[in-house]
């Protein structure tokens, strides 16, 4: 008892002191949770395993979800842990969003933790090899709004100073918590633009498309480009990865294609596949770089010039050839005077 009011009351000074970090590596399973200050010999000292690194919640009005998660010290040395959650959104960038709160971020309200201290947050000591399920609830109100919800279960490992006595945050690391309460649920997007241009520069055939969510609950959207040959030959296919969008975000996707020779006319599918349904687009692209239509100029112009000297020496020696056959023709007729 004694020890967990000690473990409280360091951390509460823990979280006076607690410089704002950036938070980085968010779907890492491991991270060695340390500031650049610590070198390579103390690196395998403070580890930390969150499993699962990411949580899929269906969730009904007036119910409550029991869930868990676990955390490991994969460490060689004991560290404090400290646990609380945030809303979690994404900006136009596609960056991390911890400290807005929209209509989709109710969630963070709705989680509480089965251990909590006075600040309303959980916090333990882990020794080397050690670990704790830490369980938590999801309180969904009799009035949530239908569609997603979303929050981060952030974990921040406390390494003890062994000069001032205190804890040190050395980073943290989250835990994506995407809800789903049922009734209303609007799962679609749209294709905003497209780019697929028709002349490149170079080998590089870069295109890319925009999708938008306008739907109430997330989705994964993906692409692919399949290029063929004219004559309808398959030559190569690109993926892109499958990314989650939240509702009313945008995401910008780019699919690029390897040409296999220096010049060339290929048929480019674009293919945009929105929480499983396919839209594709085709187009013809002509990969012909600037250095190749210049010494294509330079080639011609050469030709043209060849060309031009070799008629000019054919009509000299056509006029000679003349100026000889006049001459003797008129050599017989003085012969005969």
């Amino acid at each position: 008892m004694r020890s967990k009011l000690q473990l409280k009351q360091k951390l509460c000074v823990a979280a006076i002191i607690l410089a704002v970090v950036e938070i980085s590596g968010m779907n890492a399973v491991v991270a060695n949770a340390l500031s650049p200050a610590i070198d390579n010999e103390q690196l395998s000292k403070y580890v930390i395993t969150l499993s699962p690194t990411r949580a899929k919640l269906d969730l009904a009005p007036a119910q409550t979800s029991r869930e868990a998660f676990t955390v490991t010290n994969n460490g060689a040395s004991v560290f404090g842990v400290r646990i609380y959650v945030v809303p979690y959104q994404v900006d136009e960038n596609q960056e991390n969003v911890f400290d807005k709160n929209t209509k989709f971020t109710y969630l963070s309200k709705w989680i509480k933790f089965d251990d909590v201290d006075d600040m309303g947050e959980t916090a333990f000591w882990l020794e080397p090899g050690g670990f704790k399920e830490v369980g938590y609830s999801v309180n969904v109100p009799f009035n949530a709004p239908s569609g997603g919800q979303y929050a981060a279960i952030m974990t921040e490992l406390l390494r003890p100073d062994d000069i001032t006595g205190t804890l040190t945050q050395t980073n943290r690391i989250a835990i994506h918590v995407y809800g789903e309460v049922a009734g209303d649920i609007q799962r679609q997007g749209e294709i905003l633009e497209r780019k697929i241009e028709f002349w490149h520069n170079s080998r590089e055939v870069a295109t890319a498309f925009e999708v938008k969510n306008t739907g109430n609950v997330d989705f994964d959207v993906s692409g692919k480009l399949i290029v063929r040959d004219l004559f309808g030959s398959f030559i190569s296919e690109t993926e892109a990865k499958s990314a989650m969008m939240l509702p009313e975000t945008k995401q910008k996707i780019e699919l690029v294609f390897q040409s296999p020779i220096l010049a060339g006319v290929f048929s480019i599918t674009q293919r945009v596949s929105i929480n499983g349904q396919e839209y594709d687009e085709v187009k013809t692209v002509l990969v012909l770089p600037v250095w190749v239509i210049m010494l294509a100029m330079i080639s011609l112009a050469l030709l043209i010039l060849l060309f031009r000297r070799w008629r000019e020496r054919q009509r000299v020696r056509r006029t000679r050839n003349h100026a000889k056959t006049n001459v003797s023709k008129k050599k017989p007729a003085e012969a005969k005077k």
